[in-house]
């Protein structure tokens, strides 16, 4: 079926029913993690083409239900509405990211402590090529 045909449908239902629908821009849906405190985002985190394990926090999940996750919350973190570039969409999922971290290391620990960054949250920055640019900008 082609795009086309798939739009008429869905406003038939929308029609007959009420139901709404939105199209929605999937770009790094499927290799970003849906962990509500990661969010990182790796062509590696898709191991296989059913199976997502995060590089950085190590969540497990079924590759659609991790996208569908990411789509219906924003995770992916860019406004679809706004029609960014592939390119955009990406810097936009890294900046999230890298705002997740930063406040996760800044958060007292239960003990009252301040967290130190996790080594492996680092490790999986700095060797992901989605984040050359961003890595300068990271502090020690």
């Amino acid at each position: 079926m082609g795009h086309g045909v798939i739009e008429a449908k869905l406003n038939d239902l929308a029609d007959r029913y009420g139901l709404t629908w939105e199209e929605v821009n999937p770009a790094y849906s499927s290799q970003t993690c849906s962990n509500a405190q990661c969010g990182y985002v790796a062509k590696n985190n898709r191991r296989a083409q059913a199976d997502f394990v995060c590089g950085c926090c190590g969540h497990k999940i079924h590759v659609d239900v991790n996208a569908a996750r990411n789509l219906e919350s924003g995770r992916s973190a860019f406004d679809r509405a706004a029609r960014l570039t592939k390119q955009e969409c990406l810097q936009a999922t890294v900046r999230r990211h890298l705002e997740r971290v930063s406040d996760r290391c800044d958060a007292p620990a239960t003990d009252g402590r301040p967290r130190g960054r996790v080594a492996s949250d680092r490790a999986a920055i700095v060797s992901n090529p989605y984040y050359r640019d961003a890595v300068g900008k990271l502090t020690a």
